[in-house]
């Protein structure tokens, strides 16, 4: 809901920052009852679905700039696009002249708005963020539902349809900043060999224990998703071919030394890989960056296997 003028006064710094002073008794009584529980914007949709934000210990700018506290490569947001504060009345989301404006329950804001239990704040085009309060069993339960809508079940890495958002959002703020992408695809070599020898079980077991190696390794600004059922696709942000294709090896000789078992018994697993960097491949879009590390990752099967090879 949003909160008139006449209930809050906007006050000017000396650093030409806005800041609210709100009366004692403004929303007392709806805040009176949160007071126990930390609040936190939790991101429904958008490049960051899934993360829950809190916002107890300062304000929270988001944006596109690198210097924002909450940095989000969507297109439809601005460099310095909302702050959202806490103050003892409760939450508040600032709009910081944003382009595109910033939308309350589907209403646009003039500068501010006061934030209830339940709010839904739209950024952009793509980025829907919800204000709640949680305690710590709250918490627990909201990640445990988003991990279920944007993580694979079996090898805890991210599913193919947060991948497929995700890789549309990176590649097209790329392109339109001039910033490199990259993309792995790699899958297990001769998988279904695998499950026919020794069962599905053995091959869950294997997915299993490649997800955990991929979690363990991978950088915090990479992304992994399992893309199909043995194949698996790595978002490398700011990063050339050359250095997609490191991160591709490293990955082939972690998977190669590392020792995979079923019942006692060790199973011999090694990954193909293809990769393609962005500009570097003259692409337009995503599926053709994805077009052209498929045919990467055909060249490795049809060379041996067992090896990471880069795109024409």
């Amino acid at each position: 809901m949003m909160a008139e003028k006449s209930d809050l006064e906007l006050v000017k710094s000396e650093d030409d920052e806005i800041t609210i002073d709100v009366p004692p008794d403004a929303f007392e009584e709806s805040f009176a009852e949160e007071t126990e529980r930390n609040a936190c914007l939790v991101f429904l949709s958008g490049p960051v679905m899934g993360h829950t934000v809190s916002l107890s210990e300062s304000p929270k700018v988001v944006g596109r700039a690198d210097d924002a506290d909450l940095v989000i490569t969507d297109e439809g947001v601005s460099r310095r696009h909302a702050r959202f504060y806490l103050r003892e009345q409760g939450g508040y989301v600032e709009d910081l002249n944003s382009s595109n404006g910033v939308y309350v329950n589907g209403q646009r804001i003039e500068r501010f708005a006061h934030l209830e239990q339940g709010d839904k704040i739209t950024l952009g085009t793509d980025t829907i963020l919800k204000f709640t309060y949680h305690d710590h069993l709250d918490e627990d339960f909201q990640q445990r539902l988003l991990d279920a809508a944007i993580k694979d079940p079996l090898t805890q890495v991210h599913n193919r349809a947060f991948f497929d958002q995700k890789f549309d959002s990176e590649f097209g703020y790329a392109a339109r900043y001039g910033d490199q992408i990259a993309l792995i695809l790699f899958d297990l070599d001769h998988f279904k060999k695998v499950n026919d020898t020794h069962g599905h079980l053995a091959g869950d077991a294997v997915l299993e224990k490649l997800g955990s190696l991929l979690n363990q390794t991978v950088r915090t600004e990479d992304f992994v998703a399992r893309y199909g059922g043995e194949e698996f696709a790595m978002i490398c942000r700011g990063a050339s071919l050359e250095q997609a294709w490191q991160a591709a090896e490293r990955l082939r000789k972690l998977v190669e030394q590392n020792e995979f078992t079923h019942d006692g018994e060790e199973l011999a697993v090694t990954i193909s890989a293809g990769v393609a960097s962005y500009p570097e491949q003259e692409v337009d879009s995503a599926s053709e960056l994805i077009d052209a590390a498929d045919r990467a990752l055909y060249a490795s099967k049809q060379n041996g296997r067992n090896r990471a090879t880069k795109a024409d």
